[in-house]
């Protein structure tokens, strides 16, 4: 019920970004287009830009090195079915904080896979920051040229680095 809940706010979110700016949308906006109360909503999500991110990175949470491309092209299919929500976030107030949230994501995958792929790896930290900061920068331009297809270039870029290796520094 709980995730069906955040579905339902997620949605809500979504419609209103069609009507309004997404910096003008409240929480109650949010909670009242859903039907729920306020605290039903923070029961949830400790913000909207909590929610922001729910609704772009949910399927995150199952990202491993064994499903990682079906992951990314899930989110990216999500984006650009949502796109005129997808945009109007990254140009918001929301924008910088969902950036570093990606950058996040990216470097904890990418420490986690590649310690996995590659237990002695010397710089593990920097080579992981290093592919994140690409990841974050790649998708940042993607939302600059309106999500079209470099998506996929992205993926199959990391697709390379965990498949034939991080070339010795």
């Amino acid at each position: 019920m709980a995730h069906n809940t955040k579905a339902a706010l997620s949605k809500a979110l979504i419609e209103l970004s069609q009507e309004m700016s997404v910096n003008k949308i409240t929480v109650g906006d949010v909670a009242e287009r859903c039907g729920v109360s306020r605290h039903t909503f923070y029961y949830h999500f400790t913000d909207l830009f909590d929610l922001i991110i729910w609704t772009f990175c949910n399927m995150t949470d199952r990202l491993s090195l064994l499903n990682w491309k079906t992951v990314c092209m899930d989110v990216a299919k999500n984006a650009i079915k949502n796109k005129n929500f997808a945009i109007a976030v990254f140009h918001s107030e929301y924008k910088e904080a969902f950036l570093e949230r990606i950058f996040y994501i990216a470097e904890e995958f990418f420490n986690s896979a590649l310690s996995r792929l590659y237990p002695s790896l010397k710089d593990l930290v920097y080579i992981s920051r290093m592919a994140a900061y690409a990841v974050s920068g790649t998708i940042k331009d993607w939302f600059e040229n309106n999500l079209d297809d470099t998506y996929l270039k992205a993926i199959r870029g990391i697709d390379h680095i965990l498949s034939r290796g991080v070339p010795e520094v």
